[in-house]
């Protein structure tokens, strides 16, 4: 895996965008539940901004 990293391999990116869509998607359903607006739109945008991370690569 840390051969993975260091040639940053398409494989490695995708796999780290996909961990931080899950944990954005977390994050933004544990705000959406505080009712704190603003940090669920941070949330969504950061997820989406991941997965098209995900569809570029």
């Amino acid at each position: 895996m840390l051969a993975t990293l260091v040639n940053a391999s398409a494989n490695a990116v995708q796999v780290f965008a996909l961990i931080a869509v899950i944990l954005f998607i977390i994050a933004g359903i544990i705000a959406f539940m505080d009712k704190t607006i603003w940090a669920t739109l941070i949330c969504a945008g950061l997820a989406f901004l991941s997965a098209a991370v995900i569809f570029i690569t």
